[in-house]
């Protein structure tokens, strides 16, 4: 999928939409006790078996970021940075993000 040995890359999380595109959601950072970390997205159009379009949705120092489709469509990424916790909003099924709030 986005493999790179030269990047600690950790806690996926996947949300399926009603077109049948599939995200992934992980952190990508230095080691796991990390000294810098980004929130990245990767999209398949064919349930998992390809994947393109990596992006990054924050360089937050994210904790177990998770992705969630609600029941309205709106999805969400949400994350805690130390003892503070951070949503990120989409309106347009993953295409733009909010900043975190």
């Amino acid at each position: 999928m986005a493999r790179n040995d030269d990047l600690y890359q950790a806690f996926p999380d996947l949300c399926l939409l009603p077109s049948g595109k599939l995200y992934c959601l992980y952190r990508e950072s230095d080691l796991h006790a990390a000294k810098w970390t980004r929130t990245v997205l990767i999209e398949s159009e064919d349930r998992g078996r390809t994947w393109r379009n990596k992006r990054l949705v924050s360089d937050l120092k994210f904790n177990l970021p998770r992705i969630t489709r609600l029941s309205e469509g709106r999805l969400v990424i949400n994350g805690d940075v130390g003892n503070t916790n951070y949503v990120l909003w989409s309106d347009d099924e993953g295409e733009t993000w909010s900043k975190p709030q």
